[in-house]
């Protein structure tokens, strides 16, 4: 399998990613709710966890509900959109990315 580069633009995945994090990719990896993945939507990549997958297609959600626009606004992606899971935050620290999120504290 391949792998690639992302980077986290916006404040959608805070706590666990922050703008300019870079991700290591693996294409084509099998994905399972509570993922972090990257899928292309409206002609540019995004960056969200997954929170359910169906027949249909796969819900999307951004660990700050209040700063992310996903699949509670756009609906399903489809199966054929996800480019790939993320594995690891590169830079600006290294760490492996679970599926497991941080909440935010209000």
């Amino acid at each position: 399998m391949a792998f690639g580069k992302a980077v986290v633009r916006g404040l959608s995945m805070v706590p666990n990613l922050g703008y300019g994090d870079e991700l290591l990719i693996r294409y084509g990896a099998s994905i399972a709710v509570g993922d972090v993945i990257v899928f292309r939507r409206s002609g540019q990549n995004d960056i969200k966890r997954v929170e359910s997958i169906s027949d249909d297609g796969i819900f999307v959600v951004g660990d700050n509900a209040m700063a992310s626009l996903d699949s509670r606004t756009y609906g399903l992606i489809r199966h054929d959109q996800v480019l790939g899971k993320a594995l690891f935050r590169v830079k600006p620290k290294f760490g492996r990315i679970t599926n497991k999120k941080l909440e935010i504290e209000l």
